[in-house]
């Protein structure tokens, strides 16, 4: 069962993010994706078995088996969420972005298309997740109020917008780029926000700017100052929970099993006849 979770699972599951988000799976995630769900869900569908051994009163395998068993499965699913925590921003990357403004729109309202040449021009893979344009915040009435543009290659790092995009008002404009393991963007226009400080990021007709951490844009409110070992704590603790929470677990559906194990074995000894 484990397995066809981790597979036709998984299958089912693009084809709902296809149908109802923005930016469907590309087939370049898929050996990863593959490599991470398979033993994950292989092995904790063996420790849900055992789990559920216990419950119907069956007996476990051998003490070392059921221990070495939860232990790798520990181990893996840990490993498979780092893998999917960690992502690189890459130094010295720039973005070079013409836009040309597109006529017959309503005062105030810009749209504009894009030129993007990204420097160094082969530091995107020939099959990238995906390399594109966002704006969101904008009230749009439609597509629940963001466009996405998904652009089209042209020549070595050089891309441009296949419709316009935004640059106007309380919108936020970026261009992102996912990468097997680089995900990174750099700004077009974002609007001010006083609320939290954060200066207007203007749409000049032309510009070049570094990419940076997608977060960063994505979420402007965060405090940059906030100190990391703060998330590392915050980590540590989630960690031992849920490490409290499994040998728990697995320490008293052991003792059920040996105690029931125990049990059996007493009421099958001969009594004496008078």
């Amino acid at each position: 069962s484990g397995l066809g979770v981790s597979t036709v699972g998984l299958w089912l599951e693009s084809l709902w993010v296809d149908a109802v988000y923005h930016y469907p799976w590309p087939t370049s995630i898929w050996p990863e994706a593959l490599a991470m769900a398979i033993p994950v869900a292989i092995l904790t569908g063996a420790c849900g078995a055992l789990f559920g051994m216990v419950l119907t009163s069956q007996p476990l395998p051998s003490r070392a088996i059921s221990i070495d068993l939860v232990v790798l499965t520990v181990l893996v699913v840990g490993g498979a969420t780092a893998n999917g925590l960690r992502y690189d921003v890459p130094p010295n990357v720039t973005a070079t972005v013409a836009l040309t403004d597109v006529p017959g729109t309503a005062s105030g309202q810009r749209m504009v298309n894009a030129d993007v040449q990204i420097n160094p021009p082969n530091f995107v893979s020939d099959n990238p997740n995906w390399v594109s344009i966002l704006g969101w915040q904008g009230h749009l009435q439609n597509q629940r109020g963001q466009v996405v543009d998904n652009l089209e290659k042209v020549g070595p790092g050089h891309y441009r917008t296949t419709t316009p995009v935004p640059v106007w008002g309380t919108w936020k404009t970026l261009l992102r780029l996912h990468d097997g393991n680089t995900l990174t963007a750099a700004p077009i226009y974002l609007a001010g926000d006083p609320g939290i400080g954060a200066p207007e990021v203007p749409a000049q007709a032309s510009f070049t700017r570094p990419f940076v951490a997608e977060i960063t844009i994505l979420q402007r409110e965060r405090n940059p100052d906030t100190p990391t070992v703060l998330w590392t704590i915050g980590g540590l603790v989630v960690l031992f929970c849920t490490l409290v929470l499994i040998g728990g677990l697995s320490w008293g559906a052991g003792r059920i099993n040996r105690s029931e194990a125990a049990g059996s074995r007493t009421e099958l000894q001969p009594t004496a006849q008078a």
